[in-house]
């Protein structure tokens, strides 16, 4: 069960982030792995050469993800309109599926289950990804 103190101490990190534009990585990994377990850290240091994200959808859920490169996304999109045409699916449909089974790092998801999965947290993660890989970037676009 997750203990209130460590998640306070994340979402007060979290918000020391977003306030300052610096934060150090090694603490807050070390706050995740204290709540989440030794898996968490082992799945970071696997992929750390690559940008790492967290998100924690609450005290008991936290996923690592990363962003995908153009090369990553040509080939996943590719797949996916096969796979949509030999399961008789909508090829977005299957894009989302194959994103978010390929780059949510922690914890692994299978990509025949995530159909099981809430919808909005499906959802989520599949927004965060493809913002991760700059798809829907909030900079504004100004006129010159």
């Amino acid at each position: 069960m997750a203990d209130k103190k460590v998640n306070e101490n994340i979402e007060e990190k979290v918000n020391e982030f977003n306030n300052t534009d610096a934060i150090n990585e090694d603490e807050l990994l070390k706050l995740l792995v204290e709540h989440y377990g030794e898996d968490i850290g082992k799945t970071y240091e696997k992929y750390k050469d690559k940008d790492v994200y967290v998100y924690i959808f609450n005290d008991d859920d936290v996923y690592l993800f990363m962003g995908m490169k153009n090369k990553e996304f040509k080939e996943i999109n590719k797949k996916a309109h096969e796979l949509a045409i030999m399961k008789n699916e909508s090829p977005e449909d299957m894009l989302k599926n194959l994103v978010v089974s390929k780059f949510v790092i922690y914890p692994e998801l299978e990509l025949d289950k995530l159909d099981d999965m809430e919808a909005g947290k499906f959802e989520t993660l599949y927004e965060l990804i493809m913002t991760a890989s700059h798809f829907n970037t909030q900079n504004p676009v100004l006129s010159l």
